[in-house]
């Protein structure tokens, strides 16, 4: 199977691929390797070597540089869209800007201890209204953002 990424300056990763990035970030925590400084350095478990082994395992053909780049600019993108719905009074956040998903990687095409801290946020969630019915709201960030679900190629 071949993974297409966008590649196209502002798009945003697909349902699909942000579920692949999860994947491999889930990974990388069975390995003890989630968010380490482990990843920041080039040699024998990098995260290069790392993403290719999962890749493989997956039955995916990916190339990790722009991959990574994509994930990067995604999770910035959904950074961005979710202080602008704080700041617009749609959502809450006790906290400074600069308290937000501190620690964001500059998008650099590396999968390192930043950005592999990250796992985007689901898609849905589950949410008990009375305490006893269960509503499923979306979670729309992610249709305000370049490159949305129904705009970008599936797997």
């Amino acid at each position: 199977m071949t993974f297409t990424v966008n590649t196209a300056l502002g798009q945003s990763a697909n349902k699909e691929q942000r579920a692949f990035w999860n994947g491999f970030v889930e990974y990388l925590e069975t390995k003890g390797l989630k968010g380490s400084p482990k990843l920041d350095k080039p040699g024998h478990g990098n995260s290069v070597e790392l993403f290719n082994e999962y890749c493989k395992l997956k039955g995916v053909k990916l190339s990790y540089t722009a991959f990574v780049t994509q994930v990067q600019t995604t999770i910035a993108a959904y950074r961005a869209a979710a202080w602008a719905q704080v700041e617009s009074g749609k959502a809450r956040f006790d906290g400074k800007e600069s308290e937000f998903m501190p620690g964001l990687s500059v998008i650099d095409g590396w999968a390192g201890s930043r950005t592999t801290t990250y796992k985007f946020p689901p898609d849905s969630i589950a949410v008990v209204a009375d305490g006893k019915n269960i509503r499923f709201r979306t979670n729309k960030i992610y249709d305000t953002m370049a490159g949305s679900d129904t705009n970008t190629p599936k797997l």
